[in-house]
């Protein structure tokens, strides 16, 4: 165990933990940065999270410690899934091996966040070819339209206080919230195209929902996910990574699509869903952690240049 709780804090005590990673990898858009401590307020929880000497920690701020650490995905050792992906990486020998041990490197404080179900499929059909800062808009107004304001339920540290003290937080609408809003709502946020798409996915969800996703296959899973509107095989595989935890699939965007061909030294030209298959007969079960990886040093390592 890499953790140690004290009330209402969790003290993270591993490497493979980094709150910059972890929220900025593309995985979750329910977080605020101020100053050098970021704000986590997944469904209707809250936490700050910032470097304390060598150790991270984890204020709880709504929302038990029991919560983040199962959201944070704790109990996990991230440590042998990069040893696993090593071991996967030095037995290939058509690949470009040193951009597999440079991600790796790079993003080893990632960890996939556990993110509830209805939030992360409104997110990611937002997100769909949109630009960063106009969807994270979006999806804030609509949760100060229709979630409520997250109100601090434990005693915060002096530091934590001072920072939130001019700050709001709201939580997530509810399904039962969402399904009230029509299509002209969407739209007034900046939702574009993808407002019919919203406004019908949300309409099916309850039906959705009420399936048993556990005696699904991947394969299926992403069948029936690709049956609503707006959820293409991207958006699909990002909700079965971060809202199902189906670590066996692979998300493809253009950036991956860069990374698939660097990896194979600029002959690696495909469609997505052939990239995404190639990709997961390679990384299996650690596929969804691979692809976190190589989409975060992908994008960061540009965004440098």
């Amino acid at each position: 165990m890499n953790y140690i709780v004290d009330e209402n804090k969790i003290i993270v005590k591993t490497e493979n933990f980094d709150p910059k990673s972890i929220f900025e990898c593309g995985q979750t858009f329910s977080f605020r940065k101020i100053g050098d401590v970021y704000f986590t307020f997944p469904e209707d929880k809250l936490a700050a999270v910032y470097l304390d000497g060598e150790n991270y920690v984890v204020e709880c701020l709504a929302g038990d410690t029991k919560f983040f650490i199962n959201y944070f995905d704790l109990e996990r050792d991230y440590q042998k899934i990069i040893l696993e992906i090593e071991k996967i990486n030095a037995s290939q020998e058509d690949f470009d091996r040193k951009l597999i041990e440079k991600s790796l490197k790079f993003g080893r404080g990632i960890r996939i966040l556990k993110q509830e179900l209805v939030e992360t499929i409104v997110s990611f059909i937002f997100s769909a070819n949109n630009n960063i800062k106009r969807f994270t808009a979006s999806l804030n107004q609509l949760r100060q339209d229709f979630g409520n304001e997250i109100s601090i339920e434990n005693e915060a540290s002096q530091r934590i206080k001072e920072l939130i003290s001019s700050q709001k937080f709201f939580s997530f609408p509810s399904l039962k919230a969402l399904l009230k809003l029509d299509e002209a709502y969407f739209s007034k946020i900046g939702a574009g195209y993808r407002a019919p798409y919203l406004f019908e996915t949300i309409k099916a969800l309850p039906n959705f929902l009420a399936e048993d996703f556990s005696f699904m296959s991947t394969d299926q899973l992403l069948k029936e996910l690709v049956s609503l509107k707006g959820i293409g095989r991207k958006v699909a595989q990002c909700v079965m990574l971060f809202g199902f935890g189906r670590v066996d699939c692979f998300p493809v965007d253009t950036w991956i699509k860069q990374v698939y061909n660097d990896l194979n030294r600029g002959e690696g030209e495909k469609n997505e869903q052939q990239i995404s298959s190639h990709l997961l007969k390679i990384f299996g079960n650690y596929s969804g952690y691979a692809q976190q990886y190589l989409f975060y040093y992908k994008r960061e390592l540009k965004q440098l240049v």
